[in-house]
């Protein structure tokens, strides 16, 4: 044991999630393998509100409002834990930077400046972080307005629950999927917005997130279009020879045939379902989310 283990505190076994409308509880079994206990509490449609740079605004008293009815269910809430939150809550987006300085606040400086043509707000305004991917200088940067994310660890923190990591859902789903010698394309569509993540090797390569138009036909031909350029980003760098594996985590049928249609019409490309989350059965709709709980509780690096 290296004596800087000591003094690594592991991840909670207890996770939230919070969307426009619903906010989630789940505690972990021992093996951090399957929810032990799952709750769930409405949220008032505008608790939250959208921007250009994903979460905007949030009306801290509704949140708080359905924190405490979670806290009278629970006897308590837990003195720390992860939140997930959906995809559309963030801004994903890959740049090519030559070198990156090893201090963080001086990397996170030099990616600021990357970002002042980028952000329809000013770089100082947003909370990020990032991680090599692919090699040849390519950062894939993550990053979210700083108020509003303030806004929501105040509203668990008054109410004696201090949140170790935010992390939107489908990127948080690389500490559970099982290991592939073959990159994943994890697809999710919840409410109008679908998020498609490359992994490779347990590592988020590329987030893409898209706005479905209200049109079955339309939303079909927009999820295809976006996985033909994802196929295409993963020949471009030479990681698609063998193929590659979509999984679907959260999907309506119609487009779940689409995808499979697809899939049948290229050269080793397959598509798997990422089946129901281990623990107590979940509402249609929440499936994604109650699988981010369990990868929001795993441990992080060096735990």
């Amino acid at each position: 044991m290296r004596l800087s283990d000591l003094f690594r505190t592991p991840r909670p076994r207890h996770a939230f999630a919070v969307t426009e409308g619903v906010l989630l509880y789940g505690y972990l079994d021992g093996r951090r393998t399957r929810l032990e206990r799952l709750e769930e509490r409405a949220l008032p449609a505008d608790t939250v509100q959208l921007g250009p740079v994903g979460l905007l605004q949030v009306k801290a008293e509704r949140l708080r409002g359905a924190l405490e009815q979670l806290r009278d269910l629970l006897g308590g809430l837990p003195k720390r834990a992860g939140l997930v939150v959906p995809d559309a809550w963030v801004r994903a987006l890959v740049l090519e930077v030559e070198s990156l300085p090893r201090l963080r606040q001086e990397a996170e400086e030099v990616l600021r400046w990357r970002l002042k043509k980028l952000l329809p707000c000013r770089p100082e305004e947003v909370r990020l972080d990032y991680t090599p991917c692919g090699g040849n200088g390519r950062v894939l940067v993550v990053l979210g307005l700083d108020k509003p994310l303030s806004a929501l660890e105040e509203s668990f923190s008054v109410m004696g629950c201090q949140l170790g990591s935010i992390e939107p859902v489908s990127m948080a789903l690389s500490a559970v999927l099982p290991p592939s010698p073959r990159p994943l394309v994890l697809v999710s569509t919840v409410g109008r917005g679908m998020a498609m993540v490359v992994m490779s090797q347990g590592q988020v390569l590329l987030s893409r997130l898209k706005l479905m138009p209200h049109a079955a036909n339309r939303a079909q031909a927009l999820a295809l279009r976006e996985l033909g350029r994802t196929a295409q980003f993963l020949t471009e760098r030479g990681l698609a020879a063998t193929g590659f594996s979509v999984v679907l985590a959260e999907v309506e049928e119609p487009l779940a045939k689409a995808l499979q249609l697809w899939a049948l019409e290229q050269k080793s490309v397959d598509v798997r379902r990422l089946g129901e989350p281990p623990g107590p059965p979940v509402a249609a709709g929440e499936r994604l989310l109650a699988w981010g709980l369990v990868a929001a509780a795993q441990p992080g690096e060096g735990e």
